[in-house]
């Protein structure tokens, strides 16, 4: 039965990751600070005692507690979120579709702290069933081409996740450091990017990369590896949205602090009512993103999964999105000023948003 009701165990967690992020995080963006992924060392150490970066077997959580360490976790930095989303998937994904050797030959490194991340993204409109990714049986494997976007720790272990040139089915491979084939198209940790400045990420380039049998999750059908994807994109929704939560905190904190023609400014309705708007949209936004993990783990019909996962992933851009710009005009001048963390939480969501960006989806007019 779906609930929303919190355990004391994830009463006391989502506690814990807040604190978390009060401490380590947050400082870090103060007077123009923009936290790296070096900067962020302590904060994995931490998540990794807390058996957060890759809970597998029996240490999984369920689906509603998987949603609300997304949340948490998004909402001191949301470049944190994507990162522990992505890494926390690529071992849940290692854990329930692969193979009894490949547990055994990926699982005891990622448990005991190693990296890893998901390449699935590849621009707007890519919806599972419209991957360009491709996986072509070989004579001895399979052989991957394709293009993936804002990949997670790229020089770390990587599940791929690509469509059967043949049949459509979707498929994921482990693929390791160093593998041939595997180019950075564009690596941020180089040239910069428009935000989420806490996570590494790069496009990757799989130029006929060519994998043995060993190399694909098939431990599993092709539900389970969509159900997989889904959890990996309601995560990343589950970050934006702690993000959109992270923004109206400040903006209301601001907005009740700050005085003009004699009394706080969240006294005037220009000012409070978008707010309480936004309030009530993440509160909608965290109903649906709950709902939908907890369906996606009973659905057997793989177009409704992917059609209520596109649904909860658009509502949540469009939440972050308007919280970061209500909270910028909240603000005022200070909004886009780099002394208030306000335009990072802003820069970082967009730039997330844009990874799993359907137009169509969130109602855009494509010119």
């Amino acid at each position: 039965m779906f609930t929303l009701a919190q355990s004391a165990e994830q009463i006391d967690l989502a506690d814990a990751l807040r604190q978390l992020g009060q401490r380590a995080v947050r400082p870090l963006m103060t007077h123009g600070g923009r936290p790296s992924p070096a900067d962020l060392e302590p904060v994995w150490r931490d998540l990794h005692r807390m058996g957060l970066t890759a809970p597998v077997g029996e240490d999984a959580p369920d689906a509603g507690t998987a949603v609300l360490i997304a949340e948490e976790v998004g909402f001191a930095d949301p470049g944190v979120g994507y990162d522990l989303v992505s890494r926390y998937r690529a071992a849940s994904m290692i854990d329930t579709l692969g193979g009894p050797e490949q547990r055994e030959a990926y699982l005891p490194g990622l448990v005991a702290g190693a990296g890893a991340g998901v390449a699935y993204f590849e621009g707007f409109g890519r919806e599972p069933r419209e991957l360009r990714t491709l996986a072509r049986r070989t004579v001895d494997g399979w052989e991957l081409t394709g293009r993936k976007i804002g990949v997670t720790r790229a020089g770390e272990l990587q599940v791929v996740v690509a469509a059967d040139a043949g049949s459509g089915e979707l498929m994921a491979f482990v693929l390791g450091p160093g593998t041939a084939g595997v180019t950075l198209a564009r690596d941020d940790r180089e040239i910069g990017k428009l935000g989420a400045d806490a996570v590494s990420t790069a496009n990757v380039e799989l130029a006929a990369v060519r994998l043995p049998e060993s190399a694909r999750l098939a431990g599993a059908d092709e539900l389970a590896v969509h159900r997989q994807v889904a959890a990996l994109r309601i995560g990343l929704a589950a970050a934006l949205l702690g993000t959109a939560r992270a923004e109206l905190a400040y903006a209301a904190d601001y907005a009740n602090t700050r005085v003009a023609f004699g009394q706080p400014i969240a006294q005037y309705q220009g000012v409070a009512f978008p707010l309480v708007e936004v309030d009530m949209e993440i509160d909608t936004s965290r109903l649906l993103v709950w709902k939908a993990a907890a369906d996606v783990e009973r659905l057997t019909d793989i177009p409704t999964i992917v059609e209520r996962t596109a649904d909860v992933v658009s509502r949540c851009q469009r939440t972050v999105l308007e919280a970061g710009r209500h909270g910028i005009n909240t603000l005022g001048g200070h909004g886009f000023i780099s002394d208030h963390p306000m335009e990072q939480w802003h820069r970082g969501s967009a730039t997330l948003a844009g990874l799993d960006f359907d137009p169509l989806e969130n109602d855009c007019v494509v010119l």
